[in-house]
């Protein structure tokens, strides 16, 4: 299973049908096509990403890849 923010493998399952990534720290879940991508806060406490702010943590990270890699 590949991350679907970050494409790392380094993935991992914590649940019937949730997963998490240990490169980009969120978890999400697959369930009939539709992806539900949550974030993890300094508490503890899961956020579900809806919309935009899911695909602006996509590019958060993407930028920091980026960014460390060149």
């Amino acid at each position: 299973m590949t991350c679907p923010l970050c494409g790392a493998h380094d993935t991992g399952r914590i649940g019937r049908k949730r997963y998490y990534c240990h490169e980009c720290c969120f978890e999400w879940t697959k369930n009939s096509g539709e992806l539900k991508i949550y974030h993890i806060g300094a508490d503890g406490k899961v956020c579900q990403l809806k919309g935009e702010q899911a695909l602006e943590a996509a590019v958060r990270h993407s930028q920091r890849l980026r960014f460390v890699y060149l």
